[in-house]
């Protein structure tokens, strides 16, 4: 199917109302009825209750890294609570017995959030030794930083909110962190820290090129089409007769250069991001959370089945 500037703006417009129902200032039958996910805050704001039992910097650092890890804020208070964060950095030896011993817990053996689904699908031995090249990656890298979180996460003096969530977004990927290098948990802690702890760091698109569910998400309002095939729906967003329509629809002041990847990407999220917008309440587009909620609900939203068509892929 071809791109239609009509039908993309029709579904600009669903994705509008899907976005202001998940922000519970919709509450119509066919936003309900579209939409089935609860609040997409709902594990954050677990989070931030967790946290207020923590009084430290380091301690809160640490404990929001445990929750991006297992994504379950339950697990990483289990696990805080066996290993809190100086017992972490002094424990040299004997790391790997205390991930044995806590992993034997039949509690503790809960459910891994969707957001780790090769973590969660782990066997119990899978997760132990998942886990321990995590936490030895992760104190290794906090290590170069004086053993300090806040030093490794220290944002750049007058830099904008989007510069400095690409700068502490590019420092997770290259730290050596086992895991990081791929883009959901850097994106997810990234939302955590700005969120529980008010960091000034708020990124300016998705990064859907490194992702699956808002890639998902972009195919599906760009074609009106469902597809599951990452690379494929790459080059068909980045073909050269697609690129050019998208400039016709997308105007002048989002410019694509040429049919590289992010050149293509970054500018195509952006027009989306301000079409959405455009298209909520000045209350919604004030909220500076914004991008976070919208790329959490253009994962969702293309998940549902109303008025979609599979795209076989």
């Amino acid at each position: 199917m071809g791109l239609n500037p009509e039908k993309i703006h029709e579904r600009l417009d669903r994705l509008a109302k899907y976005y202001s129902h998940a922000k519970k200032e919709d509450g119509s039958t066919e936003a309900r009825k579209e939409n089935s996910s609860a609040d997409p805050n709902r594990k954050l704001n677990e989070l931030k209750r967790t946290l207020k039992n923590h009084k430290n910097v380091e301690t809160k650092l640490y404990f929001i890294f445990l929750t991006t890890h297992f994504d379950n804020p339950t697990l990483a208070e289990n696990f805080f609570a066996k290993i809190p964060w100086k017992t972490f950095l002094k424990k040299k030896d004997g790391l790997y017995k205390s991930l044995c011993e806590f992993f034997e817990k039949s509690e503790n053996n809960g459910p891994i959030g969707v957001h780790r689904r090769y973590f969660r699908c782990m066997s119990k031995k899978g997760r132990i030794d998942y886990t321990l090249k995590v936490l030895k990656s992760y104190r290794e890298a906090i290590n170069k930083y004086s053993n300090a979180q806040k030093k490794f996460f220290r944002l750049k003096n007058n830099a904008s909110p989007e510069e400095n969530f690409n700068c502490l977004y590019n420092r997770m990927k290259t730290s050596g962190v086992h895991g990081f290098d791929k883009r959901l948990p850097r994106f997810d802690h990234l939302e955590r820290l700005s969120r529980c702890l008010n960091f000034c760091a708020i990124p300016g698109r998705f990064f859907s090129e490194e992702s699956t569910g808002p890639l998902f998400g972009l195919h599906l309002l760009i074609f009106g089409t469902k597809c599951r095939t990452k690379n494929k729906i790459i080059r068909k967003i980045s073909s050269k007769k697609n690129v050019n329509k998208l400039k016709d629809i997308m105007g002048e002041n989002y410019k694509i250069t040429d049919e590289n990847r992010e050149t293509v990407f970054k500018p195509l999220e952006g027009w989306v991001i301000d079409q959405i917008r455009e298209r909520v309440s000045k209350k919604l587009q004030k909220d500076p959370r914004f991008v976070f909620d919208l790329e959490s609900c253009l994962c969702n939203w293309q998940k549902g089945k109303k008025e979609v068509v599979n795209e076989a892929c």
